[in-house]
């Protein structure tokens, strides 16, 4: 799924109802931050290992019917 056009409530709301994963999303959004920030140079620091964690955690939240809060998986 292309994430990179949606408002973050919609991107929440799909992460929580499982149309994608939190997982998912971080990759997305690492590939694109790979793909373009050598240009735009717009990030000093990028956590994807940190992000990646995170993701998980999400993701294990809502598959054990847990709330990861509002804008989880944003």
């Amino acid at each position: 799924m292309n994430n990179d056009r949606i408002s973050a409530i919609d991107l929440a709301q799909n992460v929580r109802s499982n149309v994608t994963t939190a997982a998912d999303v971080v990759e997305e959004h690492l590939a694109r931050i790979a793909e373009r920030d050598g240009e735009i140079h717009a990030f000093n620091l990028v956590l994807a290992d940190e992000a990646r964690a995170r993701a998980v955690e999400i993701d294990e939240m809502i598959s054990a019917g847990r709330d990861p809060g509002p804008l989880a998986g944003v």
